[in-house]
């Protein structure tokens, strides 16, 4: 699975990363971070719900589908 993330979440990613280096053992996976991030998001929030606010956002941009092209 690839994860394509917008600027400001792959900065917040990688202050997580750079703030988890010191720690032991290591907080240095993107991917524990992006599977504790999916973890929270479940035990507050229902795959439906999550579905209508991601369809939701898309209508409030307009119709553009796919992600953003540099």
């Amino acid at each position: 699975m690839t994860v394509y993330l917008e600027a400001e979440a792959a900065d917040f990613l990688d202050a997580v990363l750079l703030a988890g280096r010191p720690l032991k053992p290591r907080v240095n996976s993107a991917s524990a971070v992006i599977r504790l991030a999916i973890s929270r998001l479940a035990e507050q929030t229902s795959a439906q719900d999550v579905a209508e606010i991601l369809r939701d956002r898309a209508a409030a941009q307009g119709s553009q589908s796919g992600r953003k092209r540099v």
